[in-house]
């Protein structure tokens, strides 16, 4: 009866772990993959790469965060116009979640209340018992605390600037020097081109 017990309660234990067979014929024990959140400011990444003169393929760039960096969930930050309706449930077909925040259009035609930086911070902050690490895709010195914290806890994978390295928060690259990239090195794999199907 104490073996059977012990059995049991081994198996609930490791009922999560991967096993596979090495060379030897013995098991090992192989660590689970991350599952790893990307969040997304959508006026910055927008506003970095159009200035760069490209676009962004949004299902060849949910791939590539799920593949490269393990990420389970993307979910991107903008303010909600009515206008864009298409282009929001075409993200959401390409994987994405999305978190809206209430804009108003002034007289003159701007957009107020487009500023998601609060939000996504303290999302961030706010669901960091859900994933492993957390992928930052923003170039704004408002993130800094942020990121600060994540990195401290380790949980920063990685910071993506829309903006070129040399452009990108100075304060930024110093919290993440080895972790930090520009969109623009990864164009080649994510970038929208006519008449190519994913």
């Amino acid at each position: 009866m104490e073996n059977k017990i012990s059995k049991n309660t081994d198996l609930k234990i490791l009922g999560k772990i991967d096993f596979s067979q090495s060379l030897s014929g013995k098991k090992q024990i192989n660590p689970m993959p991350e599952k790893n959140h990307a969040f997304i400011d959508m006026q910055n990444l927008h506003c970095g790469v159009k200035r760069k003169g490209w676009k962004i393929n949004w299902k060849l760039f949910g791939k590539y965060l799920k593949k490269e960096l393990n990420v389970e969930k993307a979910i991107v930050f903008m303010g909600f116009i009515k206008k864009n309706r298409g282009f929001y449930n075409y993200l959401k077909s390409a994987g994405f979640i999305l978190e809206f925040r209430k804009v108003t259009r002034l007289s003159n035609g701007r957009i107020d209340g487009g500023n998601v930086d609060a939000d996504l911070a303290s999302y961030v902050m706010d669901h960091k018992q859900e994933y492993d690490q957390a992928i930052l895709v923003a170039d704004d010195g408002d993130y800094c605390r942020t990121a600060e914290s994540l990195a401290r806890q380790g949980k920063l994978k990685m910071i993506i600037s829309p903006h070129s390295m040399k452009k990108t928060s100075y304060l930024l690259k110093r919290i993440a020097p080895k972790t930090i990239i520009s969109i623009n090195s990864i164009r080649s794999l994510i970038e929208y081109k006519q008449n190519i199907q994913v």
